[in-house]
């Protein structure tokens, strides 16, 4: 999957006709959304309910457009996830003890390599991630993924644009590390089979670019030469 991710990303690369001009642009950006752990053992499991949670992120990209309608993003961001569970059949204190241990919550670093495709100031993207988790013996350190989002511009002139978007970023890899796996973590008990856990992330977020400098000629930034501002 995620060699097949890579092929993908860069296929769309090669294939981008850039007709003499590119541009930069660096990007500052923040997002908040529902998170949910997909692990079908609790699926499976009457007793044990997903509660809503949540995580905020934050980072920023370094982007190349090609033209006015394609772009290759770099994105760095630092993003919390968090997913708690509501389980019957316990008493408050014995149900708390077991929260303590079975919620899942970790802040990773998103590395992300996205395609971005552009038109009339909306945008689609696409392409592979990865999320590094430290400090903590639960989790596998890196962990590949995919994200996928969607946006619009709302404001912007010749320099500057604020854009808002929705982003889905989907752990591919189990991230339970080779403990946890053991302990059959995030479940209160061992059930039968060991089944991973996988994150989705919804987030809506909020961007700022800047663009940085030009190569060539661009309709979008007045047939600028080479420049740095």
């Amino acid at each position: 999957m995620k060699k097949s991710l890579l092929v993908l990303l860069f296929g769309l690369f090669a294939c981008l006709q850039v007709q003499g001009q590119f541009w930069f642009d660096i990007s500052a950006k923040g997002g908040w959304g529902p998170t949910f752990l997909f692990h079908e053992n609790i699926f499976d499991d009457a007793t044990v309910k997903h509660k809503f949670s949540s995580g905020a992120m934050f980072g920023g990209k370094l982007g190349l457009n090609f033209g006015d309608r394609h772009a290759i993003n770099l994105d760095v961001e630092m993003g919390k996830f968090s997913q708690k569970f509501d389980r019957s059949g316990f008493d408050s204190i014995l149900t708390g003890l077991i929260n303590e241990y079975t919620n899942v919550s970790y802040t990773g670093l998103n590395l992300s390599l996205l395609y971005r495709k552009i038109d009339r100031g909306r945008y689609l993207e696409i392409g592979p991630s990865m999320v590094r988790i430290s400090d903590d013996e639960r989790f596998n350190s890196s962990n590949w993924g995919a994200v996928f989002g969607f946006g619009r511009a709302l404001a912007g002139n010749d320099r500057f644009a604020l854009n808002i978007g929705m982003r889905f970023r989907y752990v591919i890899d189990d991230i339970n590390s080779p403990l946890a796996a053991i302990q059959h973590y995030p479940g209160d008990e061992i059930y039968p089979e060991y089944k991973g856990s996988h994150p989705l992330t919804m987030a809506m977020y909020l961007e700022l670019d800047w663009a940085v400098g030009t190569w060539g000629t661009s309709s979008c930034y007045k047939r600028r030469k080479f420049v740095f501002f």
